[in-house]
């Protein structure tokens, strides 16, 4: 499905489109950014090297998309091995055509890729937050199994809340954290795209955002992220 990078990739989209204003409410001064620009700030936007400022600007979003991919594929590998499935969408699973070891090794070596990638990102609030996804995907499993082996005097108001507990572990947290790293990683491009354009002062002003603002874009990419893993569960 690809759904999880897709998402990654979409905000990527949307937070160029903030920073070098290509969104046409943007261009006009009348953006959601912190200030309207000046007419000589959207002509300087408009003037960037779009090629170039999305080469490095997608650069680590793509690589975050493919870090969440990874991890995902990951803790399918494992799923299929603890719920003894013998297929996955119709096809043979891993562990059914290669045995248990093999899917296990298989899901470990993807896990220790995907840390390897993103350490590579070089940014610590990022690998805290999705390092976080590993944890909330092994609580998920297990409250998955003791759901299971529930008794029948369990409330139906514990089993919605420990189902919906278990849905956001193992679906929606991988989905709003890297929705959320991805917007965390702003602060990092900016820098490498006034880099690589080798702008002005006036430049560097042009590419960055309101801190309060950017506060309110990890917030509301995480909230977004949450619900869309929620219901898609």
């Amino acid at each position: 499905k690809r759904m999880r990078p897709a998402i990654v990739l979409l905000f990527a989209r949307s937070l160029d489109e903030i920073l070098h204003g290509g969104a046409n409410a943007d261009a006009s001064g009348s953006g959601t950014g912190s200030r309207s620009l000046t007419s000589v700030e959207r002509q300087n936007r408009l003037a960037l090297n779009k090629e170039s400022v999305d080469s490095v600007f997608f650069k680590k979003q793509l690589k975050l998309a493919e870090i969440t991919e990874m991890i995902h594929v990951a803790s399918v590998l494992h799923d299929d091995v603890i719920d003894v499935a013998d297929t996955r969408r119709g096809i043979a699973s891993v562990n059914a055509a290669f045995g248990n070891q093999v899917a296990v090794l298989a899901g470990d070596f993807l896990l220790a890729r995907a840390s390897m990638a993103l350490a590579r990102l070089r940014n610590c609030d990022v690998v805290e937050t999705l390092s976080t996804v590993i944890e909330h995907l092994v609580c998920g499993e297990i409250l998955q199994m003791h759901h299971a082996a529930r008794d029948s005097q369990t409330s139906p108001e514990s089993l919605m809340h420990a189902y919906m507990r278990k849905t956001y572990f193992k679906t929606a947290s991988l989905i709003a954290h890297s929705s959320k790293a991805c917007v965390m990683l702003l602060e990092n491009q900016e820098a490498n795209v006034s880099e690589a354009q080798n702008s002005s002062s006036s430049g560097n002003a042009l590419l960055s955002i309101d801190r309060e603002y950017y506060r309110k874009l990890v917030k509301g990419a995480y909230s977004y992220g949450e619900k869309i893993g929620m219901a898609f569960q």
